[in-house]
């Protein structure tokens, strides 16, 4: 991988691949052959990139800094994310339909704020719940920089690893996901590891590519369930490594292809990932209930029409300086003069 210090069009483009197979994930009427491939790698692809993004020595020097700066890089935009999938709800509630009550709406409310996975008590806002992880996530790794330096990863792997063994007796419930953070821990570590290596050795790409794309496509046709990260869900014990192992696989393969496209197009997709990810829910339900008013409700129709939307909605949002800074997490804590900004 390149230089994780600098903006990447492979990274970028990595990015844009993933919140693609999100929203593809998400498509109402997906074949269930085709939604478990995708769910086998592709968030645990996002910690993964998101640990090879960490800076150490950042967390070292000023470990309180980071934290507040990936408070207003994760939480911020989760926020103001959910609060705006939150307007149709309100008017519901003014307007008096759809069941929307005053006590439904403080629920979702709530429920939004907090990270909650379930639609029935958030704004549709679900796939959000990947900033609040994502947050505990980091946290996790800067205390652990902070406290244990060069033994950090072992700490974290570790962390992970516990993470996982929870995972098997405990929900995803939990204020801020935090359940979901401790088992996303372990491709994080994963991911910190990828930029040692990958910054001391060269990989041969091709063989790298043919070999995960057998164990992609062996996972998904060994093991019975599929990764589900929103609900803490890994594998049966039984299934634990060849579904971890596929989800490396995985995220390799999503990589190189990166790589072969590297695509500007598909990069700003990347640069857009927030706001495609907190809006679709709600827009893949308005676009299915259209087609198939239509009587054209097929998924890959919906899935044409939703990512058509979402990229108008990206658009409009990078268009608007309020609502890009708002939205893309480019909110930053300030000290005196100096601001810190994103690495």
């Amino acid at each position: 991988m390149e230089n994780a210090g600098s903006r990447s069009l492979t990274i970028d483009s990595f990015r844009g691949l993933g919140i693609l197979l999100v929203v593809l994930g998400h498509t109402t009427g997906l074949p269930s052959w085709l939604h478990n491939f995708i769910y086998s790698f592709h968030m645990p692809a996002f910690f993964i990139l998101s640990g090879y993004l960490f800076n150490p020595e950042k967390s070292i020097q000023s470990p309180v800094r980071q934290v507040e700066r990936k408070f207003y890089r994760l939480i911020m935009p989760a926020w103001t994310l959910g609060l705006a999938c939150g307007i149709p709800f309100l008017a519901m509630l003014v307007l008096n339909k759809g069941g929307i009550d005053l006590h439904v709406f403080f629920e979702k409310l709530l429920g939004t704020l907090v990270g909650y996975t379930n639609t029935q008590y958030n704004f549709e806002s679900t796939p959000v719940w990947f900033l609040f992880a994502l947050f505990i996530t980091e946290v996790c790794a800067i205390a652990c920089y902070a406290t244990f330096r060069n033994n950090s990863i072992y700490v974290l792997y570790m962390i992970g690893v516990v993470g996982v063994i929870i995972s098997f007796e405990v929900n995803n419930y939990t204020l801020f996901n935090c359940a979901i953070a401790l088992t996303a821990t372990l491709f994080f570590a994963v991911g910190i590891t990828a930029k040692t290596v990958l910054s001391k050795k060269t990989i041969p790409v091709t063989l790298v590519g043919v070999v995960s794309a057998g164990m992609l496509f062996a996972t998904n046709y060994i093991t019975p369930a599929a990764i589900s990260m929103a609900e803490n869900f890994i594998a049966q014990p039984q299934w634990l490594l060849i579904n971890v192992g596929g989800a490396l696989s995985g995220t390799a393969l999503l990589y190189l292809i990166a790589r072969l496209v590297n695509s500007k197009a598909l990069s700003w997709v990347g640069k857009m990932t927030l706001p495609i990810l907190a809006f679709n829910y709600i827009v893949n339900i308005a676009c299915h209930k259209a087609l198939s008013n239509l009587g054209m409700a097929s998924w890959p129709l919906t899935f044409f029409v939703q990512v058509v939307v979402l990229l108008a909605v990206a658009y409009f949002v990078s268009r608007v300086k309020l609502l890009d800074v708002l939205f893309n997490g480019k909110l930053a804590p300030t000290y005196g003069k100096r601001t810190i900004t994103d690495s």
